[in-house]
């Protein structure tokens, strides 16, 4: 569903067959890519809803990302979960103008997410098993793999260049790490699971430096019936990037929180959850005087 962040309301419908679990969208916001639990992966044109390509897949395709060079974003990587016997978890680099397969790499752990770092010359994933595994975006050869979280490794998020990459866990700590040598930055320690975080646009801003992160998850949903809102630790937590510290939390949810999103000018964010509500929030002016540096 295409939302119009100013009024809320909905302009645009693309329709999958199955479950969607992630999309992504071109800089030029000219196309639209989708993962399908029904083993499929569309692409789409914004403004039309045409389908522009359809990849058919062995398994559920948990993730899909576009190649992230402004000028010519004709890649996509793709994470294939385990569906049957012979049907293996693989990650996949597509030309996505013709539908050619770059390279193909199999691996064990389930793949929660899949993304392309600095100048797309590496690709980062994340796994259950709590390891991050980083890739030769050329062929696939796989460059490192390291222990990133003690449980799942929940989300990915990077600064603007993708030099900076934090990652968070249902073990319920974020980690800051360079994208070079995947070296540890800094910490982030909370009281609930982790299911999402992303760090502001205004990280190292010239004009209006806003070191923040956000990071949200909560109760699973399976026991969140049982419980109030602050009992099941919905909110939303906003964290110094440099000192670790919280800064504040924001309530809205009454269920888990699966997905978070600063907007683009880091005026506020946009969250999903359990509960079946997309939220948008707008900072206030405190925000923007110094009350939260």
């Amino acid at each position: 569903i295409l939302w119009r962040l100013s009024t809320g309301d909905q302009i645009g419908l693309y329709e999958c067959t199955g479950a969607v679990y992630n999309s992504d969208v071109t800089y030029n916001s000219k196309n639209v890519c989708c993962s399908s639990a029904a083993h499929k992966v569309y692409i789409f044109d914004v403004n039309t809803g045409t389908v522009l390509k359809e990849f058919d897949e062995s398994g559920p395709v948990r993730y899909v990302e576009f190649n992230k060079d402004p000028l010519n974003q004709n890649k996509l990587v793709v994470s294939i979960d385990k569906f049957a016997q012979g049907c293996n978890r693989a990650i996949k680099v597509y030309d996505w103008t013709d539908k050619s397969v770059i390279w193909e790499k199999e691996h064990e752990s389930r793949c929660i997410q899949v993304s392309w770092c600095f100048f797309d010359k590496i690709i980062a994933s994340s796994h259950e098993n709590g390891e991050i595994i980083v890739w030769d975006a050329t062929d696939g050869s796989e460059i490192k793999r390291f222990n990133a979280h003690t449980k799942e490794v929940t989300s990915l998020s990077f600064d603007k260049n993708r030099m900076i990459m934090l990652s968070c866990s249902s073990d319920g700590t974020a980690a800051l790490r360079d994208t070079m040598n995947f070296d540890i930055i800094n910490e982030y320690k909370t009281d609930r699971p982790l299911n999402t975080c992303d760090i502001s646009p205004l990280f190292k801003n010239e004009n209006t430096p806003k070191n923040h992160i956000i990071l949200a998850g909560g109760q699973a949903a399976e026991y969140v019936t049982t419980t109030t809102s602050g009992e099941g630790k919905f909110q939303t937590l906003l964290y110094d990037i440099v000192h670790a510290n919280e800064l504040g939390s924001i309530k809205g949810h009454f269920g888990t929180v699966h997905s978070i999103k600063f907007l683009p000018h880091g005026d506020g964010f946009v969250s999903g959850g359990e509960d079946g509500f997309a939220r948008i929030y707008h900072f206030d002016k405190d925000y923007f005087i110094g009350n939260y540096d």
